[in-house]
């Protein structure tokens, strides 16, 4: 088993400390190049079809592993998070200002920073 990187380590630490009562009203904050991610936990006991798209990418990532690893062990400074209600704020204005994207996979690797708290912008 390889230690996994320090950025994943804390944004997982940042991610799930979202779902502690004292971080209730908070979100998780990702600046990364095509713009800031401002997005929730996706759950992991919601009911059949709410479930779907993050069950989807636990399967995807299973098959992957056994395809291409053999072991997740091995992928342990690779990864992502599901999010549920995004929104992506553009700095490029390649987007529009605010784009609501609902349920997203975010790739550790794209993230440049992180953050947790309760923003207006989020809102």
């Amino acid at each position: 088993m390889s230690i996994p990187m320090l950025k994943k380590f804390m944004i997982l630490g940042l991610y799930t400390s979202l779902t502690l009562p004292e971080f209730a009203d908070n979100k998780l904050l990702l600046v990364t190049a095509v713009g800031t991610i401002i997005g929730e936990p996706m759950p992991e006991d919601l009911p059949f079809p709410e479930c779907a798209f993050p069950h989807l990418c636990d399967s995807l990532h299973d098959s992957y592993c056994e395809e291409f690893q053999g072991d997740s062990d091995n992928l342990s400074n690779d990864g992502y998070i599901v999010l549920k209600n995004a929104k992506i704020l553009s700095a490029s204005g390649a987007l529009s200002p605010t784009t609501n994207l609902g349920d997203l996979i975010v790739f550790f690797d794209q993230i440049i920073a992180a953050k947790i708290g309760n923003f207006d912008t989020a809102k």
